[in-house]
């Protein structure tokens, strides 16, 4: 932003009782600099002439002979901007509704060496947990959650609880709105009306009683993380957040979290949201809010969920209708890492098959081996059957070659397919998998597609063993021998993964029931 737009800017910026409307301050302050860039523009002779403000598109007539001649012009609204809004902020006072249409928000002050988004912060510590002034802005509602774009899910362990939340915000105003994705809070509060002085929160999620810090201030988290993004009128921006709480000891405060997820609180969903400067940063910050009511979190499925009804499966054994799984001990240096697998480490591990009495995935049918540029491609996927969205660690296609009279082989890996000469299966009636420590938190709902596509080459990952690409090509091409294997996390216990195996047909064959 020039020098005259920030002086203009700052002109009409004051803080007064009465609030004039956006468009208004932001025309006046651009006219202002106009004025003055004019005024200069004489005394430079090659100067260009630069207008700010919406883009008009003027459309050419074509002369028939009629008069008058009409000239058609199409004129769009100008983005909104921090300091197009900051003009109109009024004080907001908790429970007390606006007294003209106007869109909820926060307005923080802070030195500019401490603002994370300023050039000349320090870079110290992050996030910058502050209390910010309650405020209304704009004169019309700008943004609000959309409930039927919005999904909340919740998973129970035995003494943990994760919930995911979806969130869809949708622009309702007739400009387009310049905001920071990077820059945005979610939050659950159980109590949102009411003040609260809980301010352990993370960098972008909140869970706990309410953001109101007093009756004219409120919770706001200056991350620093900056992805700006425009949304258009009536368009939508997405988000997703994960929480995570536990069950708390007798005598220890309440886990807002866990209560909301085993049904002890409903929750109201906030997003808070910056809305990005035209020039730089400094001391002060806007952020948009918009809260939606919660009613219902969809049930979610996890280890936790499933294990309970686990049974022993014998090698070759089949059983209609019901989904095969192994449960695996997974060894401290296969165990999933906070922030990144490093170093990567992979290791065959020794599991107890069972059967699940439904099945919770089965096979698309959509098993196919093709010729790629240097190697076989197999491609694959199977559907999830589960009675709610499903979370999921990982997944990979396994290949078993042999049969149980071969004997045990080491499983290996073949691009990032798992291979083996023979069966997974030990002469002890256990079957083998292989696991590594890199992992991802996924929801899959009901009806959604898992798919892999899988170049059957020897790159990085292979162990470094001689492997016969056409045997495996064969064995896939002949049916029985490939399967999906999806990895279920539990909640709370990194020690353990259950593992569920789906059989997949292949172009000559029907799959078995049991691999």
């Amino acid at each position: 932003m020039t020098g005259d737009l920030v002086e203009a800017l700052e002109a009409d910026a004051g803080p007064g009782p009465g609030r004039d409307g956006f468009a208004g301050v932001a025309g006046r302050a651009r006219a202002r600099a106009r004025r003055g860039r004019r005024s200069r523009a004489v005394a430079w002779a090659a100067a260009a002439c630069v207008v700010l403000g919406g883009a008009a598109i003027v459309l050419p007539s074509w002369d028939r002979g009629e008069e008058p001649q009409v000239t058609r012009t199409l004129t769009r609204a100008p983005t909104v901007f921090a300091e197009d809004l900051t003009g109109t902020v009024v004080d907001r006072t908790r429970g007390v509704a606006s007294v003209a249409p106007a869109q909820a928000s926060v307005l923080c002050s802070v030195r500019s060496e401490a603002n994370p988004w300023a050039a000349s912060s320090d870079g110290g510590s992050l996030p910058v947990r502050s209390v910010c002034t309650a405020a209304w802005a704009g004169d019309a509602p700008m943004l609000a959650v959309d409930p039927a774009r919005t999904h909340l899910t919740a998973y129970v362990g035995e003494k943990s609880a994760v919930i995911t939340v979806e969130w869809a915000l949708r622009n309702r105003a007739d400009a387009p709105l310049a905001l920071d994705a990077g820059g945005v809070l979610t939050s659950l509060t159980t109590e949102s009306t009411a003040v609260t002085t809980d301010r352990e929160y993370d960098q972008d999620r909140f869970a706990g009683g309410s953001l109101w810090a007093s009756n004219t201030q409120r919770y706001a988290s200056l991350s620093g993380d900056s992805r700006p993004v425009t949304v258009e009128p009536g368009e939508y921006l997405q988000g997703s957040t994960r929480f995570t709480g536990t069950a708390p000891e007798p005598g220890a405060p309440r886990d807002a979290v866990w209560d909301i997820a085993t049904g002890a609180a409903w929750p109201t969903l906030g997003v808070q949201i910056r809305v990005q400067p035209f020039g730089l940063s400094g001391a002060t910050e806007l952020f948009l809010e918009a809260e939606t009511s919660t009613e219902r979190l969809a049930p979610g499925v996890s280890a936790d969920t499933l294990v309970a009804d686990l049974t022993p499966r014998a090698p070759g054994e089949s059983r209609d209708g019901a989904q095969a799984a192994l449960l695996c001990k997974v060894p401290p240096e296969l165990r999933p890492e906070p922030g990144g697998a490093f170093p990567y480490a992979a290791g065959e591990v020794t599991c107890r098959a069972g059967w699940l009495p439904d099945a919770v995935v089965v096979d698309q049918s959509s098993l196919a081996l093709t010729a790629g540029e240097i190697a076989p491609v197999v491609g694959w996927g199977v559907v999830s059957r589960a009675e709610g969205a499903l979370t999921v660690s990982g997944w990979s296609l396994l290949i078993e070659s042999g049969s149980l009279a071969d004997g045990t082989a080491p499983l290996l890996r073949l691009g990032s397919a798992v291979v083996t000469t023979a069966t997974a299966w030990d002469p002890d009636g256990h079957r083998t998998a292989l696991l590594d420590n890199a992992t991802m938190e996924i929801d899959v709902d009901p009806g959604e597609a898992i798919t892999g596509y899988d170049s059957l080459f020897p790159a990085m990952l292979t162990d470094g063993q001689p492997i016969d690409v056409d045997a495996v090509a064969m064995a896939i091409a002949s049916g029985g021998a490939a399967t999906a294997q999806v990895e279920v996390p539990f909640l709370d216990d990194a020690r353990r993964v259950l593992i569920l195996e789906t059989p997949l047909a292949g172009p000559l064959a029907s799959p078995s029931a049991s691999p």
